[in-house]
Order: structure tokens, then sequence, then C-alpha cells
């Protein structure tokens, strides 16, 4: 797949993207970097996480008809072709073969949902009706989330639960300032872990590894701890016995012998004879 991203400003420098808040515009960019060559992707919440955006980023960019969405989740990049040409020796091919065979390019090289395939009950319909955004649902979503950020949708239809009372006793204790959405994020992360405590671990370790002073908690950093976390399923008893463990081989590491001596032999004034011994030696090495 060709590593090469290219952007178009008759798209990024339009009105209806620009008037998007900073962290739909960045998911957008980040998801034409990781597109395949015919601008599909089949990881879109790996990504979000990856660059700490929301799913109301995403619900929005679809309601702009920035991206289509399919029922399987595989997202695609509906003006990939205005930003990218890619030479036919470099090309491969996506292996989303059966979501592209539900689009064409219309005039303007712009992704276009087939009204009708004959043989296929996946129509225009289905796939629109994976947010349900018909004209009037668009224009509501468009409208809730714009800079407010869609803060009274979310109380009422994603109904997530704040943050547990460890982990906001620790953002608390430490003064850590996290916006609505990345506390939602940290919120996603804990019920798919299913432990606060190995939340308030990986704030724990992401604080440690912080270099920059000016930065209470580098969440981006957080976000890949918890990421490995969930990748590896970690559980907290399995976190604690890997620092036991290692706890444990370094206490089991040979001591060198003037460590094994009392106190008392430490202490004790060496012969003078030996003393006197040393001191000769010290004297010849200058001749």
């Amino acid at each position: 797949m060709v590593q090469r991203r290219m952007f178009s400003k008759q798209i990024t420098d339009m009105d209806t993207f620009l008037d998007m808040p900073a962290t739909a515009q960045n998911l957008y960019f980040h998801l034409n970097m990781h597109a395949d060559d015919d601008g599909f992707l089949g990881n879109v919440k790996t990504i979000r996480r990856m660059v700490g955006a929301s799913e109301d980023d995403q619900k929005l960019l679809i309601a702009k008809q920035f991206l289509i969405m399919f029922p399987d989740g595989v997202v695609v990049i509906r003006d990939w072709h205005i930003h990218n040409y890619i030479q036919k020796d470099r090309y491969h091919q996506t292996i989303f073969t059966e979501d592209k065979k539900l689009l064409q390019l219309d005039s303007s090289k712009r992704y276009q949902i087939l009204s009708n395939l004959s043989g296929n009950k996946m129509d225009t319909e289905c796939i629109q009706n994976v947010y349900k955004m018909d004209t009037q649902d668009r224009g509501r979503l468009e409208e809730e989330l714009g800079k407010d950020r869609l803060e009274e949708e979310d109380e009422e239809h994603h109904q997530f639960s704040s943050p547990s009372e460890s982990i906001n006793h620790f953002i608390a204790t430490h003064q850590i300032s996290f916006s609505k959405y990345q506390l939602q994020q940290i919120n996603e992360f804990k019920q798919q872990l299913n432990d606060e405590r190995l939340v308030v671990h990986a704030m724990k370790e992401a604080m440690s590894k912080n270099n920059d002073p000016k930065v209470e908690l580098p969440f981006s950093y957080l976000v890949k701890i918890l990421s490995r976390y969930v990748q590896e399923h970690v559980t907290y008893e399995s976190l604690q016995a890997k620092i036991t463990n290692t706890f444990r081989k370094s206490s089991n590491e040979q001591m060198p012998e003037w460590s094994k001596k009392s106190q008392e032999e430490l202490c004790k004034k060496a012969d003078s004879e030996v003393i006197r011994k040393l001191k000769e030696r010290i004297a010849n090495r200058g001749k």
C-alpha cells in the first residue's frame, strides 16, 4: 500500500469542513492517512482512540458527508479520489470489495451510494440507516454536533456513566484537567477493562513517564497504555503479579561479600601492620 497521502484544499478549505470542531477535522486527516488505496478503513474505533477523538466527531463527519459508513463498521472517505491519485503500479485494491461494490464515482470523483443493486438487498436505505441519517436527521445532527459538541445528546442518547469514585479521586488529588470527551473516553476504557484499578494504574504510569512539567498528564500516552491493556487482556491481578516478580528478581540478585558482613565487622579497626604495608605500597607508586 502506498504510504504517502495527499489532501485537496478544494475539500479542506470548504466552510463545511472548517466549521467543524478541531477534533473532528483532526480525525478526518488521520483517517485519510490510515485508509487503504481505495479510501477504506476497518479500524475507525482504534484510530479514534489513538488521536483522542470521540464518536461524536465520527458522527459529525458522516453527517457532513465526508465519510460513508457501512453496516459492517467499515468506513470510506467520500472525497478520496479528489485527494489522492495513485499510479497503477503502486495501487493495491481494498480488501473490502463487497462494500466497494455498493459505491460508484460521480463526475466529480466523489463516492456515491448506488441506489439500486440487482440481486443485493443492501441498498442506499440500508447503508444510510447505520446512523438513521435521513435529510431531517442530518440537519438536526449538524446543528447539535456543532460548537456545543452535542452536550445534550451525550446525556440523552449515549448515557455514558461517569468515571468511578476511585478514578475521580485520583484526578482530583493530582489536579488533572480532562475535557468532557477525554473523560468519556476514559470511561469507555474502564468499561472494556471492567476494572477501574487498571485505569488508575495507567494514569500513574503515564504521569511517571511524563518529562514535560507543563503537562499534567499526557493524554495520548495514557490512551496508548490503556489500549495496550485492552489488546493484551491485562488484568489487575496479572499486573500486580508482574510487579511482584520483578521485585523478587531484583531481591534475589547476588550481593557482594562485604554487604554480608555485620556492622561490627565493617567498623572493626584494621591491623596496624596491614595499614603500614598499605602506606608503603601507596608511597612506592610514585617511584
